[in-house]
């Protein structure tokens, strides 16, 4: 599977739009642009959205979003990263231990 780079999603407000979307490429792209969030509150606000696109319908989605969340490096995210451990798609686990290990996290070692 190809997973865009880089997103083109252009605006902040649009990721988070985008992350609703019907279009699984669509979704993808925004999990991937919301990796890169700079200040407290927009990156929190990512993680958040983030979060709920682990659970999304399309593994390579679910694995972008666990990709973003290690990138974002915020402890929120180490227990719903715990649980996509038991994904049952390979590449979408492997996606989520990398990110765990990215984070550095003491609870994340936990599991």
């Amino acid at each position: 599977m190809n997973i865009p780079p880089h997103s083109h999603t252009i605006s902040l407000e649009g990721a988070f739009r985008d992350l609703e979307s019907k279009n699984f490429k669509t979704r993808l792209a925004a999990a991937d642009a919301l990796s890169d969030m700079h200040d407290v509150h927009t990156r929190t606000r990512a993680v958040q959205a983030l979060i709920k696109s682990l659970d999304d319908n399309h593994p390579a989605v679910s694995a972008q979003a666990a990709t973003s969340l290690g990138a974002l490096g915020m402890e929120s995210a180490v227990e719903p990263l715990c649980k996509m451990l038991n994904h049952n798609i390979p590449f979408a686990r492997q996606s989520a231990a990398l990110a765990l290990g990215k984070l550095g996290f003491k609870s994340a070692f936990a599991a």
